[in-house]
């Protein structure tokens, strides 16, 4: 069925409505990591390891936990295949559990990708990006402009502790890896 433009126009809205919220994704999962929700789930239900919001609340070391705020971050991380949830036949809460996505956000596991997704959030890497996004200006200049675009925002960053990181990605030939798409909003 051909889809009309009526249609077209719609999807094409809420695609950019998508992108324009898209950063509450990323702050939703640094909550989860900040709650320690997946290290949560994985130790207070260590056989199946699905555990009702009631009990991620009172495990959390907040004091008083909004659980209305709670439910709404695991709904849309839910959603995003972060954390799986069981609505029980008979009823009662839903269970929340782990997937392989949410294994990476364990504290204690050996490839856990917690701590870089804490400082990818960080308030001081995030400023820049209000300023410049050297992941895909530097592409657009040719070296000696470059040099005076690194030049100007070295006079922007404070002098003791400031840093300029320049973080450069290879994309495959082909585009289908499983980290292309990653990549692809990288460079």
């Amino acid at each position: 069925m051909e889809e009309t433009e009526a249609e077209a126009m719609l999807r094409g809205q809420a695609d950019i409505w998508k992108y324009m919220f898209g950063f509450a994704d990323s702050m939703a999962l640094k909550c989860a990591v900040e709650l320690r929700i997946a290290d949560i789930i994985h130790s207070h239900a260590p056989t199946d390891h699905m555990i009702t919001l009631s009990q991620i609340a009172s495990h959390l070391v907040a004091p008083s936990p909004d659980i209305t705020c709670l439910k709404r971050i695991m709904r849309l991380l839910v959603r995003r295949n972060i954390f799986a949830v069981h609505h029980p036949s008979q009823g009662g809460e839903p269970v929340y559990g782990l997937t392989y996505s949410s294994r990476w956000l364990l504290h204690d596991s050996e490839m856990s990708l917690a701590p870089m997704l804490v400082m990818e959030n960080h308030p001081s890497l995030m400023a820049p990006w209000h300023y410049f996004s050297q992941c895909w200006i530097m592409h657009d200049w040719n070296d000696c402009d470059c040099i005076k675009i690194l030049k100007n925002c070295r006079k922007a960053i404070p002098e003791r502790g400031g840093k300029i990181m320049i973080v450069d990605i290879v994309l495959e030939p082909s585009g289908d890896g499983v980290l292309d798409d990653i990549r692809l909003v990288l460079i």
